[in-house]
């Protein structure tokens, strides 16, 4: 639906403001979103916004998960 496409390009916005920190519902939701079906575009957002979810919750080994499988969307 079009609010998901802009739910998920708001998540991209939020993770490039570099403070920004996420609530666990926000992650989930992220998570859960990358089993919809969505275009590579915005597959890229919501990989990069939850590596930098993930990296600001100090968790390293999820964030580079997501930089992993983000940098394979290349």
């Amino acid at each position: 639906a079009a609010s998901d496409v802009y739910k998920r390009q708001g998540y991209w916005s939020l993770a490039n403001l570099k403070t920004y920190e996420f609530s666990d519902d926000q992650i989930k939701s992220m998570e859960d979103a990358l089993k919809e079906e969505m275009n590579e575009v915005e597959k890229i957002q919501m990989l990069f916004a939850l590596g930098k979810a993930y990296e600001s919750l100090k968790d390293y080994k999820k964030s580079i998960h997501f930089a992993i499988v983000l940098d394979e969307q290349k």
